[in-house]
């Protein structure tokens, strides 16, 4: 008769106590089966510039390159993405150089831990001297990542292919924060005329997209008028502004239809006319500018603005189109975006008020963001106060800064929120009025942003 070794409540415990251990640790040792990192770097955009070769380094070693390609003539921004593995936990130094002498534009220094993935984004529309290779968050990477065909990946190891493959198939996601250093590299080295009636009233200071973006067409109404009789004075530039922001819209920037109205063709019945036309022809993925350059009244009994059409001769509200019929008519038209930017004295009770807007980074996937969201908005030369006609070169104060920023873009695509952070500032620097951008109240706006697209 064979004698088994008698199990007591102890021996149980200790069995219980190691199978815990090993239940513990088994997932981890699972977790971490790889044996490398694998490091991707993301070109956002095109080269600016033609014929430039970016050279991907990676601790030091030539990994790939980016070939430049001039997107002036492009409205392509697909990016391309490399990919390389490295194996062991070490200190990696990630370089962009480009072709100039060999000269680096960015670098940043990783913290590499095996088991990881590591998405650095570079964008060289960014200018020499700053440091455009950013690290992103594994999430963001990987939002970034299914937006493009597995093809479209160069992998430098061809036997990670399939794994990163099948990670992207089954969405990879992973929480934990890198830690890294950035380093950036060093630089290569008469009377004013008024828009308005009544005494001057001083006042009011101033995530994934993955779709395409759906770009419909781009209409334009241009309204300027100086030459106002009766009651109101004449203006010295304001059609001179509306012309130059025809001419900027024209030559630098897609507009499909354009519509302008000057002097004598800017009647109240012809400018409820054309806003008319907008509402019955423009479709769901179109997008609508409004510029209007002229006289702007408030009525301060009313709470209430005013567009003053040419053939208003006196003081009276009946001749005038009001902020109410405006806001009417930008609710009624179906487009995607509708952005009105008046150069007149202008009441703030057509603005919506304090509303929260998605934060603005320089990224394609911001702009399908923006785009994709519905806007109407209205950015303005002034508040109830008057605004200057006259300014610098022949331009009010206002359209000479906002003609300086269309000009100076120089990126494929800009939006309304960046026009008016560009002149609210010298605007108010140098004249008595404050620039102001809001959503139109009750008109459909949701939070994007009307985009200039240029040519």
């Amino acid at each position: 008769m064979t004698n088994f070794p008698r199990i007591t409540k102890g021996h149980i415990l200790t069995l219980i106590t190691f199978g815990l251990i090993f239940l513990m640790i088994t997932p981890a040792i699972s977790q971490e089966t790889d044996d490398y990192a694998i490091i991707y770097v993301y070109r956002l955009k095109k080269s600016t510039e033609s014929d430039i070769k970016f050279k991907v380094l990676v601790g030091g070693e030539y990994v790939d390159s980016f070939d430049g390609v001039n997107s002036a003539f492009s409205a392509e921004y697909a990016g391309k993405w490399i990919a390389c593995k490295r194996g062991k936990n070490e200190k990696c130094l990630v370089k962009i150089n480009y072709n100039k002498k060999d000269k680096f534009k960015a670098k940043l220094m990783l913290d590499v831990r095996v088991g990881k993935r590591y998405f650095l984004e570079f964008n060289p529309a960014v200018g020499y001297g700053e440091n455009p290779l950013r690290l992103m968050s594994n999430h963001e990477g990987f939002e970034l990542l299914v937006m493009s065909d597995i093809d479209d990946i160069n992998i430098i190891d061809a036997d990670i292919k399939m794994q990163v493959k099948k990670e992207k198939d089954n969405g990879y996601f992973e929480e934990s924060a890198t830690e890294e250093i950035a380093y950036v590299d060093e630089p290569d080295n008469g009377t004013t005329q008024y828009r308005g009636g009544g005494d001057p009233l001083k006042g009011l200071n101033v995530s994934s997209a993955k779709k395409e973006m759906e770009i419909g067409n781009y209409y334009a109404l241009i309204i300027g008028i100086d030459n106002y009789t009766g009651h109101w004075s004449n203006l010295n530039n304001a059609v001179n502004d509306a012309k130059a922001v025809e001419d900027i819209l024209k030559t630098r920037y897609k507009i499909d239809h354009f519509k302008t109205m000057y002097n004598e063709n800017a009647t109240r019945t012809k400018i409820i006319t054309e806003l008319e036309w907008l509402v019955a022809n423009v479709k769901e993925k179109d997008n609508v500018f409004i510029y209007y350059s002229g006289h702007g009244e408030f009525k301060q009994d009313l709470n209430k603005g005013y567009w003053v059409p040419i053939d208003a001769t006196t003081n009276s509200t009946s001749q005038f189109i009001s902020n109410n019929d405006i806001q009417t008519f930008l609710g009624g038209i179906k487009s995607k975006h509708t952005l009105l930017v008046s150069d007149a004295c202008f009441s703030g009770d057509i603005f919506r008020g304090n509303t929260i807007s998605v934060p603005y980074e320089d990224s394609d996937k911001y702009y399908k963001k923006v785009h994709d969201l519905v806007s109407r908005q209205a950015i303005s030369s002034g508040g109830i106060e008057p605004v200057m006609d006259g300014g610098r070169d022949g331009h009010s104060v206002f359209a000479y800064y906002l003609l300086k920023s269309l000009k100076n873009n120089t990126n494929r695509y800009f939006d309304a929120s960046q026009l008016y952070s560009n002149i609210k500032i010298p605007v108010t620097n140098n004249s008595d009025q404050s620039p102001k951008f809001q959503p139109i109240k009750n008109t459909g706006d949701e939070g994007g942003q009307f985009i200039f697209i240029r040519k």
